[in-house]
């Protein structure tokens, strides 16, 4: 299931938080892009609720 965000996208209704963005510029890299947004507004739907956190050792391998 899904709510619509103020901006018109779309909000997972089971998602602890979200964050409403607006691109402001795009870089190609090879086979992908860099996306680059600012954040116009959020919200922390669910603050009871516990996160899973994944926290690398060293930044270019697992």
């Amino acid at each position: 299931n899904t709510q619509t965000a103020e901006n018109g996208s779309p909000i997972l209704s089971d998602a602890l938080a979200y964050l409403e963005c607006k691109v402001t510029t795009r870089m190609e890299c090879s086979d992908h892009w860099i996306v680059y947004s600012t954040v116009e507004t959020g919200r922390v739907s669910k603050p009871e609720s516990l996160t899973a956190i994944h926290h690398r050792k060293v930044g270019n391998h697992y």
